[in-house]
This record gives C-alpha cells, sequence and structure tokens, in this order.
C-alpha cells in the first residue's frame, strides 16, 4: 500500500443536528482520497440522527455508527478514537462540513513534509453567512515548541481570531494515530481543545501548517462556549493552568513565560466577568487571588522583561491593586490612543 492510501478515520460525534448532518456525512464520502473510515458516533441523539446515521453505513460501506448513552463531545470523540483503525484520524463536527479534496491534500502534505499532523485554515459559517479568510495558501513547517509559541503570539497579540481558532481547535487537523496514545479529551468539560490540542502537538516530532481553507466551521448562537455568562466555561481556566504546569515539567522556558502571561490576561477577563456579569463576588474574590499570585510570581522573574507584559504592565499592574484602578488605567491609555493615532 502506497504511503499516499494510508487509511484515514474520520471521526464525527453526532448529537441533535439533523439538519446539518446530510450535508456533513456527503462532504465526506465525496472526499476524493477513498482510503476512508467514517466513524459517526451518535451520542444519544434524541431527534431524527440515530435513523440518519443508520441510513448513511447502508449507502455506504466504509460508515461504521457507534450508538451509545449520551456524554457529550469529549466521550464522543474518545469511542471514535478507540474504535478507529486508521492510521490517521481527522474529527469533523457534525454541523460543519469540508471541501471534497480536504484529505487528499493535507494528507499530501503531512507525507510530503514528513509531517505527523496537518492543520489547516477554515470558513466561518454565522447566521447562514460564509466569512473568507485572506489565505495565502503557503506551507509552514514547524516543531512543537515553534507551533505553540505561534498560537500563544497569535492569542497574546489580539489581531487574528480566526488563525488562533484554527490553531487551537481539533476539527481541522489531521492527526497521525500514534500520537494519541494515550492522550483523550477531558469528558463532561467545555473548551475540551483547550485541554487536549497542546499534547497532540507535543507528541509530534513535526506539524505542517497550511495556510488554505478546507473546513467550513458553523457558529451556533445556542452554543454554551460562546456564551461567557455561563459559569461552566471557567474550566477555560483549569485548562489553562493544566497547559502551564505541563511546560514547567517539560522546563520550556519560552512556552512557560507566554502562559504565565496568557494566564493573567485569562484571569483578569473571567474576573470581571464573575463580578459584574454574573454577579459572583465570591468566584470574582477567588480569582483575584489566585491572579495576585501569579502576579507577584511573574513580576519577581525574568517574565516581567517579555516584550507581550511590558506591553500589558500598566494593566496587570493596576489591576493587582484593585479593578477601580485597572479601569482608571485602561481610560488612560485608550486616551492616549485617541490623542496620538
Amino acid at each position: 500500500m502506497g504511503i499516499l492510501n494510508k487509511k484515514v478515520s474520520v471521526i464525527v460525534p453526532v448529537y441533535k443536528v439533523e439538519k446539518y448532518l446530510d450535508r456533513c456525512v456527503e462532504s465526506i464520502v465525496n472526499q476524493t482520497y477513498e482510503n476512508l473510515e467514517i466513524i459517526l458516533v451518535d451520542d444519544g441523539s434524541t431527534d431524527n440522527c440515530p435513523a440518519m446515521c443508520d441510513k448513511w453505513a447502508e449507502k455506504d460501506n466504509r460508515i461504521k455508527v457507534i450508538h451509545k448513552e449520551n456524554g457529550g463531545l469529549s466521550d464522543a470523540r474518545n469511542k471514535g478514537i478507540d474504535a478507529s483503525t486508521g492510521d490517521w484520524i481527522y474529527f469533523l463536527d457534525s454541523d460543519d462540513y469540508i471541501e471534497n479534496n480536504t484529505i487528499e491534500k493535507m494528507m499530501s502534505a503531512a507525507v510530503e513534509n514528513s509531517a505527523d499532523m496537518a492543520v489547516s485554515m477554515y470558513y466561518e459559517i454565522k447566521k447562514g453567512v460564509i466569512k473568507e479568510y485572506h489565505c495565502s495558501n503557503r506551507i509552514e513547517i514547524m516543531s512543537p515548541d515553534e507551533y505553540m509559541l505561534k498560537l500563544y503570539e497569535t492569542d497574546l497579540a489580539e489581531k487574528d481570531y480566526f488563525l488562533l481558532t484554527a490553531l487551537i481547535i481539533s476539527c481541522n487537523k489531521l492527526i497521525k494515530k500514534n500520537c494519541f496514545c494515550s492522550l483523550r479529551f477531558p469528558k463532561g468539560k467545555l473548551h475540551e481543545d483547550e485541554f487536549t490540542t497542546y499534547k497532540f502537538c507535543c507528541s509530534c516530532d513535526k506539524i505542517v501548517f497550511m495556510d488554505t481553507q478546507f473546513y467550513y466551521y458553523e457558529q451556533r448562537d445556542e452554543s454554551i462556549v460562546h456564551n461567557r455568562n455561563n459559569k461552566e466555561n471557567f474550566v477555560y481556566l483549569d485548562a489553562l493552568c493544566e497547559r502551564l504546569e505541563y511546560f514547567e515539567r517539560a522546563g520550556n522556558e519560552k512556552l512557560i513565560t507566554l502562559a504565565k502571561i496568557h494566564l493573567l490576561a485569562a484571569y483578569m477577563k473571567h474576573i470581571l466577568v464573575a463580578r459584574f456579569e454574573l454577579k459572583d463576588s465570591a468566584l470574582a474574590e477567588d480569582l483575584k487571588k489566585k491572579y495576585n499570585v501569579l502576579y507577584d510570581e511573574v513580576i519577581s522573574s525574568d517574565v516581567k522583561t517579555n516584550i507581550y507584559f511590558v506591553k500589558r504592565k500598566s494593566l496587570f499592574s493596576s489591576f493587582r491593586i484593585s479593578v477601580a484602578a485597572y479601569f482608571f488605567v485602561k481610560s488612560i491609555r485608550k486616551m492616549k490612543r485617541m490623542i496620538f493615532k
């Protein structure tokens, strides 16, 4: 079997998406790369999805269906990984879809560059409107460290939401199965990609980033993840703390520095949400204590000389004093930008 004919397991968690499911599965069965194992994981869906999955399996013998009790997105993905027999794995959410040449192009890029993971850009669909990202169609070869540096620097620069999302989500990535080993998604938690993507990356030797759009990403208003006023979203901070601890164990100073600055910024945002939107003073106070500890640690280390910290130093330091001081400094910074722009 040629290396460009290795089997790819496409894992699709399915839950209450009867409006989108046919579009999703059709985009997979019509792939120009034909050696596919298509795993539809019915996560206890209560609509017509279970029957729709079975009907698709009758049409295409590459499709296998797993019916299970509802356990959430992570659990469904994990069941798909466990059942997969492919050499590579590609995740696709069931309300999304992909270009017909996605697997072929990503596999070619991975093989030609001896990479363990291929990552692509995406189109965002919101209320039926497809938003395009201006891509260069270039290919960038990266080590895991370079990939994570790119992720942090993109996030801290606060200029490129599309690129940041592409770097962190799981469902635009073609990954060698042996990169997973015992790695699985955290069951029952939101922001599952924040808990896992960096681990998948760090298990690779080489990553190929394709600045080309293949994936169509449906943004639905009812998604809990996109509602910052939901307290469940605060698990995002746990993911960032775990990531920081992971890099500390690895002794990677560059990533430790960026992870700490990133976590400080995330604490600030979540403290403000807890205090002013959730009206949860106990949660805000608890997070503020954690912020203060991390800030004191950062200000007494070399992290304070990093350009991303220096640019925000007045905001970080004023927030350490009080939220009122933070808003005062923020208003001054805004006035200066208006005057000197």
